[in-house]
């Protein structure tokens, strides 16, 4: 694995964490670097990193806060 691909592992705790609950990376990344990409795509993917998903959690927050605050006041 090129030095680059691990410093930004390394710097990424969900990198870490999803390495080690999904080892065939390890392989993927030691072969070709160019993996990193579908790897780090495929992070975001699970742990939900993507814009529109913290959009839809936000959105999902404030829904639950309205529903409080109703059921609070009325």
């Amino acid at each position: 694995m090129i030095r680059l691909v691990q410093e930004k592992i390394r710097s990424n705790p969900k990198y870490l964490e999803y390495l080690h609950t999904h080892s065939y990376w390890y392989k993927k990344l030691n072969r070709d670097f160019k993996y990193f990409n579908e790897f780090e795509a495929e992070v975001k993917k699970e742990y939900k990193l993507y814009p529109q998903d913290r959009i839809e959690k936000a959105l999902s927050l404030i829904d639950t806060l309205q529903t409080i605050l109703a059921t609070i006041n009325g």
